[in-house]
């Protein structure tokens, strides 16, 4: 075991981060050798003055980016140089994407990924290309992208026509065809925002808004939130104090907790920020699972003037479809727009097309039901193998927020479940703030894993996990 220390300096990165890209970059110029057993993850906190949940998130990063490996009861060690990965650290970075989805030959059950779950939505994505391509000229895909980059007036009826479901009738020279959800939020926050204002957010939340502000240099704060989502008065408190330009928040079918927002607090919030000055941007990319009676208006619904609203397909049909929709407050549209199309020159015309042939042919909404009925399939697995557990969802939810007993904590429970081929998401990746207090929970998608078999797998071994307990893990990462 080396003694190895690195200068954790203040540069904007989330610890957790910054301390992976360090590890990566010494095991790649070989001053971390083959077969090094890394520190302790107490041991390394204490040294570095962090939580362990941070040293446990910096150690999953290099194990699942290839650079290292885990091996329960015994440590995290450096794996050997021929099989340490020359790819940058970007691609394995905790929050978006689980790499070991579609890797040859693994055996691992990816649970950290919000994915929809396979249900065979290659034939509808096929039939909409086909039909798509039998009109589009080579013209058209050839050329860069006009109408200001915010989509054909097809495109953007359609997308109107899929936001309809939350209660907002959007108009469509409001809406910003973009490339992915992601896109949209980016878009939203430099529309809505100038560099060195604050952004406010649930404490747990969706991470790579913490990202997207650091990288567009606006500042990022967590509010506190319970099992209805954020709590009214911590967010007045907050704009008396502290002068938010932008609130992001998820209220339907929150990430990562599950909880949908009643329609009273709904109002509440929102007379909070009309009051205030402060424009929304709502995530709601998980409510298109819903039918619109099951769920509250959105806030773009109550507060149309001061709501960035984004929707998309990538959480309910595939999020390869890269193509998501931005309904803006009227008065912000144009600038928009131009925001949009500097940021990328429009999102790709097949893209839109292609999802513009699904909304329009129902096909969209097809998906959506079977996507929901695999989904409470998989929860049944759930409610069966983890029916002594304490977890919350929700119907439509595609994931569990489960807590874990004493003494799991969330870093260590997601490695030794790594130890055993599964992976899932930790509070911490969730965490706005992260000297916050930690929050002993993780998060367990049902739609990534590439069958049920697959399902039950994963969720057998956490529930023997919870059983067992860690037993002699503290000296594991």
């Amino acid at each position: 075991m080396t003694i190895w220390q690195p200068d954790l300096a203040d540069d904007g990165r989330p610890k957790y981060r910054a301390l992976a890209d360090m590890l990566a970059a010494d095991i790649r110029a070989g001053r971390l050798a083959p077969g090094t057993r890394l520190p302790p993850q107490r041991d390394l906190a204490y040294r570095l003055g962090v939580t362990v949940g941070t040293v446990g998130r910096a150690y999953e990063i290099v194990t699942q980016a290839g650079l290292a490996t885990g091996e329960v009861g015994r440590g995290t060690f450096v794996r050997a140089n021929d099989a340490v990965p020359r790819t940058g650290m970007a691609d394995a970075r905790l929050g978006l994407t689980d790499p070991l989805r579609d890797r040859p030959g693994s055996t691992i059950v990816p649970m950290r990924s919000n994915l929809p779950a396979d249900i065979g939505q290659e034939a509808e994505i096929a039939a909409a290309a086909g039909r798509v391509m039998e009109r589009t000229t080579i013209g058209r895909l050839s050329a860069y992208v006009g109408t200001g980059g915010s989509g054909s007036d097809a495109n953007r009826a359609a997308a109107a026509t899929w936001i309809a479901r939350s209660g907002l009738k959007a108009d469509p020279d409001c809406v910003v065809v973009t490339a992915g959800a992601q896109t949209a939020i980016a878009t939203a926050i430099i529309t809505g925002s100038k560099p060195g204002d604050l952004i406010l957010a649930g404490e747990l939340t969706y991470p790579s808004v913490s990202d997207l502000a650091r990288i567009l240099d606006r500042r990022v704060a967590g509010i506190a939130i319970d099992g209805d989502g954020l709590r009214p008065d911590a967010f007045a408190r907050a704009c008396r104090e502290r002068s938010p330009a932008l609130l992001f928040d998820v209220p339907t079918l929150h990430n990562p907790t599950c909880s949908i927002m009643p329609a009273d607090r709904r109002d509440q919030i929102v007379a909070i920020a009309r009051e205030n000055g402060v424009r929304i941007i709502e995530d709601d990319v998980y409510a298109n699972i819903l039918e619109p009676d099951e769920r509250p208006p959105a806030f773009a619904a109550l507060y149309p003037e001061g709501t960035f609203l984004v929707s998309g397909l990538s959480k309910s049909v595939a999020p390869g479809l890269r193509c998501g929709f931005l309904s803006s407050p009227p008065s912000s549209a144009a600038r928009a727009r131009a925001t949009h199309y500097n940021l990328t020159l429009g999102s790709a015309p097949l893209m839109a097309d292609i999802a513009t042939d699904l909304i329009e042919t129902g096909a969209a909404r097809h998906l959506v039901l079977r996507q929901r009925r695999e989904i409470a399939a998989r929860k049944a697995l759930a409610a069966d193998l983890l029916a002594s557990a304490d977890y919350r969802t929700a119907d439509g939810a595609p994931h569990i927020w489960l807590a874990l007993p004493d003494p799991w904590r969330s870093a260590i429970f997601a490695q030794a479940a790594l130890g055993r081929e599964v992976t899932i998401g930790t509070a911490e990746e969730f965490m706005v703030d992260q000297r916050a207090a930690a929050v002993h929970k993780v998060r367990i998608c049902l739609g990534a894993p590439h069958s049920a078999d697959d399902t039950a797998r994963g969720l057998a071994v956490i529930a023997d996990l919870l059983a067992s307990g860690p037993g002699d893990m503290e000296g594991t990462v």
